[in-house]
């Protein structure tokens, strides 16, 4: 059973791989759906391994929140890719922005002093629409291939261990989404025609975002740590000005495991000082 969380996420991730390449007509149709669904599903599987069941509603805690944005964000996923993405950053955005609003009411009325009730969420509504935008940039620009689901495996990684010093349920989260993302890479690389991870950004998005800004806000998670695994996929860029194919995905995912190593580093403790409260997500 302990190792659940990590394989059920496999299953939707096999499945829709396969459907979407098949509706894709052998790469030559955009299949964004195919994407958004297995990498949701994927975070809703893992977190159905973790806690025996969906999670409550109406929701009591940060996770059940960010379980049912998840469920939003499927088909609001499956619109990037198309001519009309401006909707999906324009929803994406919005999605975000009543997650981080519902799930702080705890913070907002117990922590926050009324200037920082509106600050904070609007800071990090801010952060998370940079992001968004800057994870469709990236998609739109690496469409195929095994470059981006590579450094999106990497990141859920890094983000894993980070997480998993404080907080050993979305630890378990994460790692079941790097192994999903890792399935993805490696379908990319047999099937390097096929252009389908466009779909995978907002639930990508909504899986790091959302348990890091827990971390960050509930556990102990250091800040800086977060913003570095935020940033860690940008680093696919410091490669794409490099002629020779082979030397720019090298240096790419490189920089890309920078950003990671960084934040790991940062976050590692090797004494236990873990939360006095304990962890309130299973670990």
């Amino acid at each position: 059973m302990e190792y659940e969380p990590f394989w059920y996420p496999l299953i939707p991730g096999l499945l829709f791989a396969l459907l979407g390449w098949g509706f894709s007509q052998g790469g030559t149709r955009r299949t964004p759906w195919a994407a958004s669904l297995a990498w949701g599903l994927g975070f809703l599987a893992s977190y159905y391994a973790i806690k025996g069941g969906i999670a409550e509603w109406p929701p009591r805690e940060s996770l059940h929140w960010l379980f049912w944005t998840m469920v939003v964000a499927i088909p609001i996923g499956a619109l990037n890719g198309w001519r009309w993405s401006i909707p999906h950053h324009l929803l994406g955005t919005a999605l975000w922005a009543a997650f981080i609003w519902f799930s702080s009411e705890s913070l907002r009325e117990y922590h926050w002093n009324d200037r920082d009730a509106l600050q904070v969420p609007g800071i990090l509504v801010g952060i998370g629409a940079i992001a968004l935008w800057l994870y469709s940039a990236i998609v739109r620009a690496r469409p195929k291939g095994i470059q981006v689901s590579g450094a999106f495996a990497l990141t859920l990684g890094g983000a894993a261990f980070v997480v998993g010093q404080s907080m050993g349920g979305g630890a378990h989260l994460l790692g079941g989404m790097a192994c999903l993302a890792l399935l993805w890479a490696l379908f990319a690389m047999l099937r390097g025609s096929v252009s389908m991870t466009h779909g995978a950004v907002l639930p990508f998005f909504v899986a790091l975002a959302g348990l890091l800004y827990i971390g960050v806000f509930f556990a102990e998670t250091p800040q800086i740590s977060a913003a570095l695994l935020l940033m860690a996929p940008a680093g696919l860029r410091f490669g794409w000005g490099i002629d020779h194919p082979k030397v720019s995905f090298l240096v790419s995912l490189l920089a890309t495991a920078a950003f990671v190593g960084a934040a790991a580093y940062l976050a590692y403790s090797p004494v236990d000082s873990s939360n006095p409260y304990g962890d309130p997500y299973g670990g």
